[in-house]
């Protein structure tokens, strides 16, 4: 290969491993904040006391599920659990440890999502665990790290770089795009410019934002073309070999304000949050050596300023604040000099990585081809082990709009509305139906109980159980339903929403060892 492409192919499938630190801390938030918004909902959700015991889940299971969530049931178990799901995403955070750090993300990751697949959000969930999956081939503690302090190197690596490793996690990221808009190009609603304008008319994900930009149809219009139209050149323009470094970076930007775009209108959140952090894998040396210092020097001149070391290639800040001095000085007390020895030779670490980023593109071809190709069976075996399977259909099929109401009867005669904490019951529309689900994980499990009797029949126990057992005899409820009030999309909004009956439990008879 010619010295020209090599380079070109360096340049445009390595890692900067400044852009390598700022994506680790980031992607250790998203995992913080994925164990956080599950917090309030660890009874429900994860222990044997909610709407999903581990019998259930084991009668259910696929045998590639991996979770250490299956070892113990109750809540305080789970507690326990969820602290250390934490701490491995604050290690990550800081870059200590690395790379036993996110690789306890990626375990605890797979973990909570096989605990109760009822909760999964699709493809949030999956870019997640992909994303963690290929950061354990990484050195993600190189840069901005406690790792990185403890162990001072002689000499600096030099600040890109490409392997195997960085070629699988980029070409992932752009696998999601080009899946998305590939899909999103098939479907009728996104051919004839409906789609953008049929999503922000959804209210169970719509946000006020929504309603402003409703005012527009011909932007809508526009949109609905410009959007999958980006996700599919975006990916282009990322690995372009001319003026890689100005135009990488403007589309990352351009990336990010889609995303942006995305969260302030849709209550689809996480997505965004770990669609961002995958894009600071891009940044380019240019924005580090060139946009970084300029925006610092405008910075200084207008009265800000960035400590100098934070630019540089130091690993942390040479003149660091005290108590971080202080922290790192205590850490090298306990930290053993590295070995030299390495116990994986770097060609089994490469053929590990060609291995399953094969898996992950016949798993793709067999979704965009699936009358065409089928994927071999030890292909498909390998990466539901690794838990690389994935589907990229964001907002890609026509979705149902609607509502849920839980009416319970109490034995006084009182009728209350059980998705709301007991409050007066109501039939009337929410203003907002987005903020009518307590979270997106809530949305998936509720609207997952259509057609799924038993989960439906878990989740009429579980209300009539914990309800009964926080309440006075007067107060006992005697029976619920469980009703979705919806229509589908697309359709007139003079269509009128009907009422569908998931389930109608009697509390006053439960089956054995549910009482």
């Amino acid at each position: 290969m010619p010295l020209v492409q090599r380079s070109h192919l360096i340049k445009l499938l390595g890692i900067d491993l400044r852009s390598l630190a700022f994506f680790r801390v980031a992607i250790a938030l998203v995992v913080l904040n994925d164990v956080f918004a599950r917090i309030p909902d660890l009874t429900v959700f994860y222990s044997d006391a909610g709407v999903l015991p581990r019998a259930e889940v084991f009668s259910m299971h696929s045998p590639y599920d991996l979770s250490v969530y299956f070892m113990a049931g109750s809540a305080v178990s789970m507690a326990i659990l969820f602290l250390l799901h934490a701490l491995s995403a604050v290690g990550l955070l800081a870059g200590f440890r690395t790379r036993l750090m996110v690789f306890l993300c990626w375990l605890f990751t797979i973990s909570i999502q096989d605990r109760n697949p009822l909760v999964m959000m699709g493809g949030a969930d999956a870019y997640l665990r992909l994303l963690l999956f290929w950061g354990m081939f990484l050195p993600l503690g190189q840069r901005f790290s406690l790792d990185a302090a403890l162990n001072p190197r002689k000499e600096q690596d030099p600040p890109l770089l490409f392997n195997l490793a960085t070629s699988a996690i980029l070409l992932q990221c752009v696998i999601v795009y080009l899946m998305t808009s590939a899909q999103k190009w098939s479907m009728g609603i996104w051919r004839d410019g409906t789609a953008v304008s049929y999503v922000l008319n959804n209210e169970i994900f719509a946000k006020s934002a929504a309603q402003y930009f409703l005012q527009f149809p011909a932007l809508l219009t526009g949109l609905t073309y410009v959007v999958p139209a980006f996700e599919f050149f975006g990916p282009v323009l990322l690995f372009c070999p001319w003026g890689t470094g100005l135009l990488r970076t403007l589309t990352v930007l351009g990336f990010i304000f889609m995303h942006t775009a995305f969260f302030v209108c849709i209550d689809v959140e996480f997505f965004q949050f770990v669609s961002i952090a995958a894009l600071l894998l891009f940044l380019p040396a240019w924005f580090w050596d060139t946009l970084v210092p300029q925006a610092r020097s405008l910075f200084v001149k207008t009265g800000g300023g960035v400590p100098d070391g934070l630019l540089k290639e130091n690993p942390l800040p040479a003149r660091g604040p005290a108590v971080l001095s202080a922290l790192i000085s205590w850490l090298k007390r306990f930290e053993r000099p590295r070995s030299e020895v390495k116990v994986v030779p770097a060609w089994l670490t490469s053929l590990i990585i060609l291995l399953f980023f094969t898996c992950v593109v016949s798993w793709n071809a067999e979704r965009i081809m699936p009358s065409r190709y089928r994927m071999p069976k030890i292909s498909k075996t390998i990466c539901s082990w690794a838990h690389l399977g994935q589907g990229w259909r964001m907002f890609v099929d026509p979705l149902q709009r609607g509502w849920f109401v839980v009416a319970g009867t109490l034995r006084n005669g009182a009728e209350v509305e059980l998705l709301n904490d007991g409050s007066p019951l109501t039939w009337e529309k929410p203003e907002l139906i987005s903020k009518h689900f307590k979270n997106e994980r809530w949305r998936k499990f509720l609207f997952r109980l259509l057609g799924n009797r038993r989960a439906a029949l878990d989740y009429g126990i579980y209300l009539c159980r914990s309800w009964n057992s926080s309440h006075a005899a007067d107060k006992k409820l005697e029976s619920l339903q469980i009703v979705l009030i919806s229509k589908p999309t697309p359709e007139k909004e003079t269509t009128p929403f009907r009422k569908h009956l998931i389930l109608e439990q009697d509390c006053r008879s439960l089956p054995p060892g549910k009482q």
